[in-house]
């Protein structure tokens, strides 16, 4: 757990570069979820599954971990029944595609607008989704970003960014 602690840190303090490649975020991912199992034990199961073609892609740095901060805070702080958290990462065309899945909760119809447009009251903070939201449309642009849906009884947070394998790939997309 304190080398799982120590990388998340590491992780999350490195300012080199917004972009990451995907590995990056899953393994921050990864270290969040080996915290979270200490804390919650068998309620909390998680899997992630990334082709190993696409982990070298790359996505706008520190926009994974907060979706399953989320999916976990909403799945087992609210409910008390164990929570069962999905992250994979697909391609679709020029797309890379990162779903987080979650069993234990849903998402309000049209959250994110409601959240910017002040009609729908934050929990916590409130900024989390928002950030995400804004960060990819300022990196991206409108084709890409952040979508929230609720499909099977699951909560379901999409991330589509360009599907490139350098950093300077992603920011000639956002014209597009």
């Amino acid at each position: 757990m304190t080398e799982s602690l120590g990388t998340l840190l590491r992780i999350t303090l490195d300012q080199k570069s917004k972009q990451v490649p995907l590995s990056r975020e899953l393994e921050l991912v990864q270290c969040y979820m080996t915290i979270q199992k200490f804390r919650y034990e068998d309620r909390l199961e998680y899997e992630i599954s990334a082709p190993e073609n696409l982990v070298g892609c790359y996505v706008l740095k520190l926009t994974l971990q907060p979706l399953v901060e989320n999916a976990i805070r909403y799945g087992l702080e609210e409910n008390t029944e164990g929570c069962r958290i999905l992250i994979t990462a697909e391609a679709d065309g020029t797309s890379l595609i990162v779903t987080v899945r979650n069993n234990s909760s849903a998402f309000e119809e049209d959250l994110i607008n409601k959240l910017k447009n002040r009609e729908a009251e934050p929990h916590g903070f409130g900024i989390g989704l928002l950030n995400i939201s804004e960060r990819m449309k300022l990196t991206y642009g409108e084709h890409h970003g952040l979508t929230l849906y609720n499909e099977d009884d699951q909560a379901v947070a999409q991330l589509s960014f360009p599907l490139s394998r350098t950093p300077e790939d992603i920011s000639d997309t956002k014209g597009e």
